[in-house]
């Protein structure tokens, strides 16, 4: 059994919090970008 690079255990979770943060950040920004009032109209 090898022991891990301390270096991956510091990455792994960086990557996964900019994966997780991008997945909330583009539909949010995209549904900012929408009218509210034209939405609701054609709801």
């Amino acid at each position: 059994m090898a022991v891990a690079h301390p270096l991956v255990f510091a990455l792994v979770p960086v990557l996964l919090m900019l994966v997780a943060l991008a997945a909330c950040y583009w539909p949010a920004r995209r549904a900012a970008l929408v009218e509210p009032v034209r939405t609701l109209r054609y709801a």
